[in-house]
């Protein structure tokens, strides 16, 4: 499927933002109204997951991609800049980008104060500190979490390196 059908499927109009978040939300309602449970049909059920699947792909290949909040639109390479602002300079830390959010390990807890001035969180799960863009939620896959495993090979993942961090400002 085309990128200009998939957005049409999705009801989007020409200079819209997409978005992650958008995009799944389009199509829960869209499921709603079409899924064959609730006396739609197989055919366009099928036609809306693969419209979501072609913009979800598209957004994964496309990191200058535009995602929005409801104060303002920003770019996720702006967001990136001003987190890295705060925790580049941090010795011991390895900084990778999957999709939207960044990923921090790091085995100095001296560092923690830090990470969490700066908007990071913990994940005991993973053993990772994290951080997203404001509105964005952990999403569970039939109530399972997923692992970073399955949230590299989804969203995929660039190691950034926080000395070269101003690069990112394409």
């Amino acid at each position: 499927m085309k990128i200009t059908e998939a957005l049409e499927t999705l009801g989007y109009t020409t200079g819209t933002t997409v978005t992650v978040a958008e995009i799944a939300n389009r199509w829960k309602n869209l499921c709603k109204k079409h899924h064959p449970d609730m006396g739609g049909h197989v055919e366009m059920m099928a036609l809306i997951n693969d419209a979501r699947d072609t913009l979800l792909h598209w957004l994964k290949e496309k990191p200058e991609a535009v995602y929005n909040t409801a104060a303002a639109d920003y770019s996720v390479m702006d967001l990136f800049q001003d987190i890295l602002d705060k925790i580049g300079h941090l010795p011991g830390i390895t900084i990778e980008a999957t999709g939207s959010w960044l990923w921090i390990k790091t085995m100095d807890k001296t560092h923690k104060e830090t990470l969490k001035a700066a908007g990071c969180k913990w994940s005991r799960k993973k053993s990772l500190w994290y951080w997203r863009p404001a509105g964005q939620k952990a999403r569970k896959y039939r109530k399972k979490e997923w692992g970073i495993d399955k949230i590299r090979s989804t969203w995929g993942s660039q190691v950034i390196n926080p000395t070269e961090h101003n690069a990112l400002a394409m």
